[in-house]
């Protein structure tokens, strides 16, 4: 059934992870997994496994940003934590593979605050769950992959596909949408989000399962403090409502001396040059 060539596919030179150790062929990875992953077995062996888990997410971002022709990457192991986003990652398990790893392709979702326009061009401001990043390797396209990590994780996060807002999508992604979901009917937005008529039916739309769950819970505390400790320099994501440039023409400056009147002396009077300037 794997229809990927041997030689182009996401092979790392490593086994597979603990993370990704699950019998299934498609694991979530979040906070939650990713803390756990490091707190596991010695220390030696913990770093070395996370490190490789990184190693994967990294790698996979990396070819998803080149592949969509992206100015940067926008999936990393430190985003994926620190944003509290869920990664779902398929790929090939085999025991007998005890120094190499495959993985096939992921899909990315995470909670985003939008401002959005429905078919009566009314603004609504939501917070739904969105599809941040989908990538499948190129040469294990058109197999069937995508349709079973999208199928996968809307069962996971237990949303619909129009339920979901999709960050600035490629042709190939749209169509894709088009084709297995019948979403045609997009609703045209200000910022790089699309979403579908469907979307504003039935109340405001929902959050994915995987928002609001107990290990997310459990966590907030270390994202509130990775959140805080972020750079203010850290890439927006696109279409989000963020925090606004400082204007320059709002900026303090500094005060000076009003201009001389009429009402002034002249500089020639006895009056002015008694000024010490020392």
């Amino acid at each position: 059934q794997i229809c990927c060539t041997t030689s182009t596919t996401m092979d790392f030179a490593f086994p597979l992870p603990r993370a990704l150790r699950t019998g299934d062929r498609i694991v979530k990875l979040d906070t939650a997994s990713l803390g756990a992953l490091r707190a596991k077995g010695g220390r030696e062996q913990s770093s070395e496994d996370a490190l490789n888990m990184n190693t994967i997410i990294n790698v996979m971002g990396e070819r998803s940003a080149e592949a969509q022709k992206l100015p940067q990457v926008i999936t990393t192991a430190s985003r994926l934590v620190a944003n509290d986003h869920r990664m779902y990652t398929l790929h090939e398990y085999d025991p007998r593979a005890k120094s190499t790893c495959r993985v096939i392709g992921f899909i990315k979702v995470g909670e985003k605050k939008l401002f959005l326009y429905d078919t009566a061009g009314k603004m609504h401001e939501v917070t739904p769950t969105c599809v941040l990043d989908f990538y499948v390797h190129e040469s294990c396209q058109r197999c069937g992959f995508g349709k079973e990590l999208f199928d996968h994780m809307v069962a996971a996060e237990g949303l619909e596909p129009h339920e979901l807002a999709i960050d600035k999508p490629s042709p190939k992604f749209s169509a894709f949408l088009g084709k297995h979901f019948n979403l045609h009917d997009v609703v045209r937005q200000t910022n790089n989000y699309m979403v579908f008529a469907a979307f504003f039916r039935g109340g405001p739309p929902r959050k994915g399962a995987g928002a609001t769950s107990g290990a997310a819970r459990s966590a907030q505390g270390s994202r509130s403090h990775s959140r805080q400790s972020a750079s203010s320099s850290k890439r927006s994501d696109l279409g989000v409502a963020d925090r606004k440039p400082l204007n320059p023409n709002s900026l303090p400056t500094r005060q000076t001396a009003p201009a001389p009147t009429s009402r002034q002396p002249p500089r020639s009077t006895p009056r002015i040059s008694s000024i010490s300037f020392g």
